[in-house]
Parts: structure tokens; sequence; C-alpha cells
């Protein structure tokens, strides 16, 4: 369990150095690039840019209780109430990533439609999903550990 935990805790790493690496030197860029290109749309670009580092900071705050979630598996501690608020906590972050990708559609859709692309508002609608597709999950093994949890304080009551 040790191994897997471990690869996990590597991935998020290189996620976590990613999009440190792309905030800092490539995000800026495409806000600079929007209102360059597309000068009529300043609110909208603006309104990106906030919500792409917005979507970044919640990043940084799901790795965060992913990687306490981490600690708990490797202490085998994971049916515990810290486990649960963890859970619960992960999944409001990555709520609240896909409410930041849902801030990117007016000016995703500004662009698509003066360069008659339709796909590319597609792409970014599928990318507001994906974040909701992973909260339900996380939301589905909140309500297990939430009831492993109760099954396990009543089995310990009858013993």
């Amino acid at each position: 369990m040790k191994f897997k935990t471990l690869f996990l805790r590597a991935a998020l790493l290189f996620l976590v150095a990613a999009v440190s690496l792309l905030g800092i030197f490539w995000f800026w860029q495409i806000v600079k690039k929007m209102l360059q290109i597309y000068p009529g749309i300043g609110w909208a670009a603006i309104v990106f840019g906030v919500a792409i580092y917005v979507s970044a900071l919640l990043f940084f705050g799901a790795v965060f209780y992913a990687w306490k979630i981490l600690n708990l598996v490797d202490q085998e501690n994971t049916f515990s109430a810290a486990a649960l608020v963890d859970l619960r906590r992960l999944k409001l972050f990555i709520l609240g990533m896909a409410a930041a990708y849902a801030c990117f559609l007016p000016a995703i859709f500004v662009v698509g439609d003066q360069e008659d692309a339709p796909g590319i508002i597609l792409m970014f609608g599928l990318l507001v999903g994906l974040p909701l597709v992973v909260a339900t999950f996380i939301g589905i093994l909140e309500k297990l550990l939430q009831r492993a949890l109760f099954l396990q304080v009543e089995n310990d009551l009858t013993v």
C-alpha cells in the first residue's frame, strides 16, 4: 500500500509543479493574447484570467486535502472522522474548481463565436463537467465512509 500512496504523492507533486509553472509563465500570457486578438472582450478576458488563477488556487487546496487523505491511508487510519472531514473539503474544493471553470465560458463563447469554432465551446463545457463527475464520485465515497463509520461505531457498541 505504501508504494501506491507513494506513486500518488509523486503524481500530485508533478501536477503541482506543472500547474505552478503554467501559472507563472503561461496563464497571464493567455489573457494578454486574448486582449490583443479580441479587443472587444475586455471584461470576459479579465474574468477568464481571474478564474484561471482561482481554479489554480483551488487545485492547490484540493491537493493539500488529497495529501492529508494519503497520510491517513499510510497511517492505516482511513476509516476515521478526520478522513471524512478531509473528503468533504476535497469535494468542496473540486466543486469550486468546476465553478471557476464555468467562469471561463463567457470568454470562450465569444472566442468560439468570432472564430466560428463551436467545438471549443463544447470542449470547455466538458472541462466544466469533469470536476463535477469527480466531485460526484467523491460524494459517493463520502457517503460510503460515513456509513462505514456508523457501522464501526455500532459494532463497537455491541461488543
